[in-house]
């Protein structure tokens, strides 16, 4: 799971303009297809590129979780500065 998983997309819909909400997990877990509430038009997606999605947002988490951990240890090992 990814930090990206719960954020909310809005994805325009082709027939009406309607904005369509999504869940970035919702693509990640094969949903292909969402469908507009207001007129009904189902929108699809390429599954290699919901995939290749999929791969540089977990890329993208784990360069997150070490830029935390860099900045982490650059905190714990400050260097001291004595002052008169």
């Amino acid at each position: 799971m990814t930090n990206m998983d719960r954020e909310h997309v809005e994805i325009p819909c082709p027939s009406c303009g309607h904005e369509i909400e999504a869940e970035y997990r919702q693509f990640w877990g094969g949903m292909r297809e969402i469908q507009c509430r207001r007129c009904h038009a189902k929108v699809k997606f390429d599954a290699t590129l919901a995939s290749h999605a999929n791969r540089e947002a977990l890329n993208l988490d784990r360069a997150n979780k070490e830029f935390d951990k860099a900045f982490q240890r650059m905190i714990q090992e400050k260097i001291e500065i004595k002052t008169k």
